[in-house]
């Protein structure tokens, strides 16, 4: 009987193991490393490793409030001199509205 106990719960932790498994197509991505630079910036920064990957980015302010946003097909410096010194969050997202990152940038 302990026997059996014991390979009943076996089998059921391994059952549970497999269900819990996603298969490789539904695995998730390993996330995109970008790099915003120069950090901190004075008048412009550019974005590096998205790879054509981002269809347009955001910059907001610490409040959430969007204070910009830039096609990156359309400019490679994207200028920040009109902002006032502080901290802000630039987003990038690909063309189906998903982010791919959300970056600091600090502003001098």
């Amino acid at each position: 009987m302990k026997d059996f106990v014991l390979t009943f719960v076996f089998m059921l932790f391994l059952a549970v193991g497999f269900a819990q498994t996603a298969p490789k197509q539904y695995a998730q991505k390993s996330p995109v490393k970008i790099q915003i630079y120069p950090n901190p910036a004075t008048s412009f920064f550019r974005i590096e490793g998205a790879d054509n990957q981002v269809a347009v980015i955001y910059l907001y302010n610490l409040i959430g409030k969007r204070l910009k946003t830039f096609d990156p097909h359309k400019e490679h410096d994207f200028p920040v001199n009109d902002l006032h010194n502080g901290l802000y969050l630039v987003q990038t997202v690909d063309s189906n509205g998903k982010v791919i990152a959300t970056n600091r940038l600090t502003k001098r």
